[in-house]
């Protein structure tokens, strides 16, 4: 009895669904054809109110408030890129200041630092000349005096010097003796007014 009634029961089930099924409403309606859709279109775009159209008189309004804010963005453009442009030019300009300041200042550094060198080998060259000629070494004494005029060139005292040590080799030892010449002539030429170097020839250099 039991699986009976089960059964009785959802046939009732199924035919009221089907009742209710026949019932229904649809929500979205499918147009079948062409010509449907057109009408339904037609029906709907004819409840559309049209607004009116834009005369002359308005068109070269809108013209103009376009034109306008154009040339008001081309002005806001430009004077953004002058600005910009000047900035940089500014930058580049302090950086390359303050680079040559930079540089400068160090080649300043280094050439007071290459004339301290010079002027402390030169001090060198001078004294170790002067011991050499009074030990009688003349030919290494022209070398010392010759390397403190590479230092300071036109060295008047170095000058003297080497010449002096010239004249002496050439005296003591027969050598040289053109070259001692050589300078004492050139040297007197250089200092006209001094009789130091007529002096050295005169005890010297007789037979030049």
């Amino acid at each position: 009895m039991g699986w009976g009634g089960s059964v009785q029961a959802m046939i009732h089930t199924l035919r009221a669904n089907k009742d209710l099924l026949r019932k229904r409403k649809v929500l979205f309606e499918r147009d079948r054809t062409y010509g449907q859709v057109k009408k339904r279109y037609i029906k709907a775009s004819a409840g559309i109110i049209k607004g009116p159209s834009a005369s002359q008189s308005d068109l070269k309004k809108i013209r103009e408030r376009i034109a306008r804010q154009r040339k008001k963005e081309i002005i806001i453009t430009a004077f953004t890129t002058i600005i910009t442009i000047t900035i940089v030019v500014i930058g580049v300009h302090l950086l390359y200041k303050n680079t040559v300041s930079q540089n400068l200042q160090k080649w300043k550094g280094k050439e007071v630092d290459l004339k301290r060198q010079r002027a402390k080998e030169y001090k060198t060259n001078i004294e170790e000349g002067l011991k050499k000629m009074e030990a009688g070494n003349y030919f290494f004494a022209i070398g010392n005096f010759s390397e403190a005029l590479n230092n300071i060139p036109n060295d008047s005292l170095a000058e003297y010097q080497r010449a002096y040590a010239y004249c002496l080799l050439c005296k003591t030892e027969k050598k040289g003796c053109e070259r001692a010449n050589e300078l004492v002539n050139t040297l007197c030429l250089k200092y006209p007014e001094s009789l130091t170097y007529d002096i050295l020839k005169s005890n010297f250099l007789k037979k030049y």
